[in-house]
């Protein structure tokens, strides 16, 4: 899932010059209770997590391609 939703993310970056405010703009739902988010940091960068253990976030980072946890 955070694969599709990263696909798309870069899809309209190219297609808009630009990073996507939410999720909305992609074509999906952006519930407040996830079950995944998307967080545009900057007007390059940007992050797509969701929860894993109690108290832990996937988050994925498209700088380094990988999904990390943010326990550590």
């Amino acid at each position: 899932m955070g694969e599709d939703i990263y696909t798309k993310v870069i899809q309209y970056q190219k297609a808009h010059g630009y990073l996507p405010d939410n999720l909305k703009d992609i074509g999906l739902e952006d519930k407040e209770e996830g079950p995944i988010y998307y967080h545009r940091q900057t007007d390059s960068t940007f992050y797509i997590y969701y929860g894993g253990v109690l108290g832990e976030s996937i988050i994925y980072d498209p700088k380094t391609d990988k999904w990390i946890s943010d326990r550590g």
